[in-house]
């Protein structure tokens, strides 16, 4: 056969003819069906799942299809195939190929990547892998090393793995940069590089190559300090040749740019040649139009600066300030606007003026070191300065509230029929008596409008008052030379305050300390990247974060000066966002309005069709007397209140009530809500994942074992301290002192009542506590030796290091982290004896399991060690590594939180999982873990391992995964993304640090403890917990429930009121041609229904039943299968009630005379009331049958019921003439009342029927 003498890259192109052609039969023979027309025209991928995708669907029609003999006499087999399913048949082994043709069309047309990969690929296809490559004799012998079809294979299929394989182009050019040689004719015309090397260069992108040449001014043969200038260039009045520009332009030569003195020397100018033209100087000016455009387009710093900045331009100077006379008088020389112009525009011009730093202190009569004295008038200084509160906008009046409920259309709209009644009325009965039918809607209306503006109004004092308490914080402050904690809304200019890691800076400052430190400026300049504030970048902003590092810094700008201030003072008030759970709700309300708007007009319709009738057959229709165009009137009225009463505007507010009172609720539980959604989102949780130190145990850390110079030693009291003390050589105290005292980020300051202080993160402050307990002295160690260099712990890294000068002379490092990261960075260790020695594998071994004891004991482990350096270290240089001397092991207790355990085990009831991510040792955490119930049977590994794992490997485990140790927060972030990603959680993160905040950013909630969480970790949470109690988060998800399972209870209240008062109105309208329900009746109605019975349904406090029920999830339909039942069986039992009344009502009550007609409407309205009253205990429960329990504890829902009772005995016996009723006998009122209360044990027994 001509086939087998082919190629193997021209069998593969025969081969892909083929498949398209065989392919485009077998597409004609399956294309006749309507199924598949279906599919492909409108991409259905419901029915394409149906029929197993594209394997499945190729020929198939429904379920019931089976392949026609014709195709299978095609050869093709393709119902439900996949790529391990395939058979290479006999006819195409034997033409030397292991693929067929429809096979391969299959993969060509559809890009079917996974058929492709399970032949592995187009080299698997062809039936080579590029390991399996040899080079014919043939080529070989003409001296190539890649055969020609090959070449074209990889060219034409863009093929990079045989690319790779073959040494990339230089490989299959058989050459490297290096091996490049300058041919002779080359060098000959003076040319240091061959044309077609040239070409290979520019054509392929080679920067390798480029790079390899020196560049484009290497290839040129040319250095910039090469250029010499043209003769004729310069006798032309230039200094720079044409293509020189253009090179420098098109390939962005900053190297040449510079070298040629930037824009302004290839310009021919400098800033010291400005000169300013007459006419701008007639003009009063100092500087030209154009000379400015330039600055700011160009962003010419260099001229900016020559012109004395923004002050210069502005025809400024800083020795051009003049202190106020009232800010001299006061005993200062500095004012507020000009600290606020030097920090806010980073004025180093304005800054130097003042003698920096230490100037603004003097003039500001500070010390950087003692603070402000208390002996000054600080009240003075707060009225030069102002306060630290930014202005906030003023609470809403109760009168707007109320003018913002009478624009609501349907209101406008009745008030509208209220007036043409009363006019109507009273043309037509005159006054009192013609008033009666229009008051009683004015009055009706009024009583709605004003109980929707007094809910909305205390809601608004809620959040005033929510807001106030989110607000209190405090901060370390130093007045006098002494620390002491004082609320940020008492810091005045001069201050001098305590910023640690995590913190928020709360206003606009100076640095004061010695080392750098890293702010994030993102809340205010959107910038990604941290900014480095050190002595030669000393300006701090308010509402920025301190990401590492501990410092002071000295207020200058307080409230509505600071940077911050002045931007919120350019928004306005924003609206208020919705929740989830209202946003769905509103869906809801706009289907139950369409339906509702149609019945009304329909029923309004009905109505007018009956009295026009009635006129037509009278013969009257010409002539209307007052009573018709009322009783017309009314049945528009009829129609706007049914729209009332099927508007269910109070849905969404329903939401909004229930969380109002959830938070206050909350609030008193000390859990304080940042958004409102949280509370909901919370009740929806199915995982939690939790940090351990801070949120499990109770960050109070102390020392309590550690292992010096090999020994182990138990130091929980001070006494034990001094004993292991005084058995240690003095020179390994010495190195631990001088390790604990220079290597920390807090302090020890001295307050008010002269007792030592300690300042900084718990863990330093445990071992600053340990450090003074061996009797070491901390400001004398500091003061002992120099800082040179400090790098602040890394969440990542695991370690702090710091790098001293020694008073004798020499540098030494110390560092400090987590155990076993520092002692594999070790070589030697401290003996017994205080001798340096190497360290051994038994060493290694000793301190291993000296850390694995530790960690069994639940102990937090840190690593000490240190280096000596070389003279000559400066703080340019990086800090080593390795080659560490170790100097101990710390084990420092963090004692779990008291009901954490039983929290943990109300989680696991509720159906909620609960994970560890810590940054501990795995031992640590398994121990912490299994104390307080977090693992069971789960599995716990390292952030590392978590790491190296595929997203498959992944999938599998974290279902499983219940402690996660030596986590970095990029191993937090990315657990809770695949949680709710890929697992479909809704997670929640509690915390208490800066470096959670990606994983509070993942999550559907985040929760920090409040007095052990940072200012940062607030920031970015939803829910505060203000007390160190981790049983406070059971509460709050408690009431997260809470808030669902209310809204659900009204909501299928709200539906059945709807249902029944619908129904019953537009039935009445058809068959009777009335209706039973006026207006007044539909509005009173639409108050229990919407307003009193959002407030008593809304309102009701957690049960301890709530957690023991599965979590909704985030899939899960808010109105439920019960709800619908429930709905629907009172909804039938009312509606039955009522039409027999309509129909048997004069018989039963034996009704007659004039006014039977009245009086058997106002039975119905009462019954209806009634049956509402009812049901609205019996939707206290929408599962349980019990609905009494625990009801005279709510005593909102105890009110509203008996109000609503009250006023329906008002309505009907004393309001008659408003509201269209009559008096009711006591037979009457108790057939009413028992009605409506067989509604409950209709209730009871519909939810014994199974959904």
């Amino acid at each position: 056969m001509r086939s087998t003498n082919l190629t193997n890259q021209e069998k593969l192109r025969v081969a892909v003819l083929v498949s398209k052609a065989a392919f485009q039969l077998t597409i004609s023979i399956q294309i006749g069906g309507d199924e598949l027309g279906s599919i492909v025209e409108v991409h259905d991928f419901k029915k394409l799942k149906v029929h197993s995708g594209v394997d499945g669907i190729a020929g198939v029609q429904p379920s019931d299809y089976t392949v026609p003999e014709e195709v299978k006499a095609a050869g093709f087999q393709i119902r439900g195939v996949q790529p391990s399913d395939y058979t290479v048949p006999e006819e195409v082994k034997a033409a030397g190929f292991q693929i067929r043709g429809d096979e391969l069309g299959s993969i060509v047309e559809v890009h079917d990547f996974k058929k492709l990969k399970g032949h592995s690929g187009v080299d698997g296809i062809a039936g080579v892998q590029p390991s399996d490559y040899t080079v014919p004799e043939e080529v070989k012998a003409a001296g190539f090393q890649i055969r020609g079809d090959e070449l074209d294979s990889i060219v034409e299929a863009h093929d990079f793995n045989n690319s790779k394989f073959h040494g990339g182009v230089d490989g299959i050019a058989g050459v490297q940069p290096s091996d490049y040689t300058v041919p002779e004719e080359v060098k000959a015309a003076g040319f240091q590089i061959r044309g077609d090397e040239l070409g290979s260069i520019v054509e392929v992108h080679d920067f390798k190559k480029l790079k390899g040449h020196s560049g484009v001014d290497g290839i040129a043969g040319v250095q910039p300090s090469d250029y010499t200038v043209p003769e004729e260039v310069k006798a032309a009045g230039f200094q720079i040749r044409g293509d020189e520009l253009g090179s420098i332009v098109e390939v962005h030569d900053f190297n040449n740019s510079k070298f040629h003195g930037g824009v302004d020397g290839i310009a021919g100018v400098q800033p010291s040649d400005y000169t300013v033209p007459e006419e701008v100087k007639a003009a009063g000016f100092q500087i030209r139009g154009d000379e400015l455009d330039s600055i700011v387009e160009a962003h010419d710093f260099n001229n900016s600066k020559f012109h004395g900045g923004v002050d210069g331009i502005a025809g400024v100077q800083p020795s051009d300030y003049t202190v106020p006379e009232e800010v001299k008088a006061a005993g200062f020389q500095i004012c507020g606007d000009e600290l606020g112009c030097i920090v806010e525009h980073r004025d180093f011009s304005k800054l130097k003026f003042h003698g920096g730093v230490d100037g603004i202190a003097e003039k500001l009569c500070t010390s950087t070191k003692k603070g402000l004295s208390t002996d000054s008038d600080l009240n003075r200084r707060q009225e030069i300065y102002g306060i630290n509160k930014c202005t906030e906008g003023e609470v809403r009046s109760f009168w707007v509230f109320v003018w913002k409920a009478l624009q609501e259309m349907t209101v406008i709209n009745l008030g509208g029929c209220a007036f043409v009644s009363l006019i109507v009325g009273i043309n037509m009965e005159g006054w009192p008596k013609g008033a009666h039918d229009g008051l009683g809607i004015v009055t009706s209306i009024l009583l709605v409008v004003f109980v929707t503006a007094t809910r909305g109004y205390y809601q608004s004092l809620q959040f005033k008052d929510l807001d106030k308490e989110e607000k209190k914080i405090s901060i370390q402050i130093i007045r006098n030379g002494f620390s002491e904690k004082m609320s940020i809304y008492d810091l005045l200019p001069g201050d001098i305050i305590h910023l640690d890691a995590r913190d928020q800076v709360p206003a606009d400052g100076l640095f004061v300390s010695k080392f750098p430190v890293l702010i994030d400026e993102s809340s205010l300049t959107r910038a990604s990247e941290p900014v480095m504030v050190s002595t030669e970048n000393p300006f701090l902003f308010s509402r920025t974060k301190v990401q590492y590092g501990s410092f002071e810094m000295m207020v200058t700008t307080v409230g509505m000066r600071t940077r911050w201030g002045k931007s919120m003072a350019a928004f306005s008030e924003g609206g208020d966002d919705k929740t989830p759970l209202q946003v769905k709700l509103n869906g809801v309300a706009t289907i139950i309005s369409k339906i509702g708007i149609f019945f009304a007009f329909v029923t309004s319709a009905v109505l007018v069709r009956g009295l026009l009738n009635r006129k037509w057959k009278e013969g009257t229709h010409w002539s209307w007397s007052g009573d018709e165009a009322l009783e017309m009137l009314e049945f528009f009225m009829v129609g706007i209140t049914i729209v009332v009463v099927a508007v269910p505007e109070a849905l969404p507010l329903a939401v909004t009530l229930s969380l109002a009172f959830a938070m206050k609720k909350m609030m008193n539980d000390k859990a304080l809500l940042h958004h409102l959604a949280s509370c909901e989102t919370m009740g929806s949780v199915t995982s939690i994942c939790s940090d351990k130190t801070g949120t499990l145990t109770t960050n109070h850390m102390t020392v309590v074992k550690s292992c010096i110079c090999m020994n182990v030693k138990e130091v929980r009291v001070p006494e034990d301290a001094s004993s292991m003390c005084s058995k240690l050589p003095d020179s390994a105290v010495k190195l631990l002192l001088q390790s604990i005292f220079n290597n920390t980020g807090g302090e020890v300051v001295v307050d008010k009542a002269g007792k030592s202080e300690i300042l900084g993160t718990p863990t330093d402050t445990a071992l600053l506590k340990f450090g003074l307990s061996l009797g070491g002295n901390f400001q004398a160690e500091r003061q002992a030796s120099k800082l040179v260099k400090v790098e602040p712990f890394d969440s990542v890294k695991k370690w702090m290091r710091v790098v001293v000068e020694l008073p004798g002379g020499g540098f030494r490092a110390y560092c400090k982290g987590a155990s076993e990261i520092i002692l594999a960075a070790c070589n030697k260790v401290i003996n017994a004896n205080g001798e340096i020695v190497t360290l051994d594998k038994a060493c290694v071994n000793h301190l291993t399991g000296t850390i694995n004891q530790f960690a069994r004991e639940a102990l937090q482990t840190l690593c000490l060690a240190y280096m000596e350096l070389q003279n000559g270290f400066s703080a340019e240089n990086p800090i080593p590594d390795s080659e560490y001397t170790c100097i101990g092991i710390i084990g420092i207790e963090d004692p779990v939180r008291p009901g954490v355990k039983e929290s943990v085990a109300v989680f696991r009831s509720a159906g909620i999982a609960i994970r560890m991510v810590t940054g501990d040792h795995i031992t640590t955490a398994e121990t912490i873990a299994r104390e307080c119930g977090i693992l069971t049977d789960g599995v716990a590994l390292e952030g590392p391992d978590f790491r190296k794992k595929s997203e498959e490997e992944r999938l599998k485990l974290i279902p499983r995964l219940q402690v996660m140790a030596r986590s970095s927060p990029l191993d937090k972030q990315t657990l809770v993304k695949h949680l709710r990603n890929l697992l479909g959680e809704v997670v929640a993160v509690t915390c208490d640090g800066t470096s959670d905040s990606p994983a509070l950013h993942e999550a559907d909630i985040g929760l920090p403890l409040g007095i052990a969480g940072t200012q940062v970790a607030k920031e970015n949470a939803d829910v505060i917990i203000l007390v160190d109690n981790f049983s406070s988060i059971v509460i709050v998800a408690k009431w997260g429930r809470s808030v669902y399972v209310n809204t659900q209870k009204f909501v299928q209240f709200h539906l059945t009121v709807n249902v029944v008062a619908l129904i019953v109105n537009f039935s009445s309208a058809c068959l009777k041609g009335t209706a039973p329900l006026t207006a007044v009746h539909l509005l009173w109605v639409n108050m229990i229904m919407d307003t009193l019975g959002a407030l008593a349904l809304a309102t009701e406090p957690p049960n301890d039943d709530l957690m023991k029920r599965s979590p909704v999830g985030r899939k899960g339909n808010f109105i439920s299968n019960v709800m619908w039942r429930n709905i629907l069986g009172q909804s039938f039992y009312q509606f039955l009630v009522i039409c027999l009344l309509q129909t048997k009502g004069k018989a039963i009550f034996r009704l007659e005379g004039p006014d039977s007609d009245m009086i058997l409407n106002t039975i119905i309205f009462n019954t209806f009331v009634f049956c509402q009253v009812f049901n609205e205990i019996s939707s206290r429960e929408m599962e349980e049958i019990n609905v009494f329990k625990g009801i005279l504890k709510n005593y909102v829902f105890v009110g509203v019921l008996s109000c609503t009772v009250l006023f329906q005995i008002l309505i009907i016996e004393y309001l008659g003439t408003f509201a269209k009723t009559s008096p009711l006998t006591l037979s009457q009122w108790f057939l009413s009342v028992v009605i409506g209360f067989v509604g409950m044990p209709i209730a009871a027994a519909l939810k014994m029927i199974p959904v």
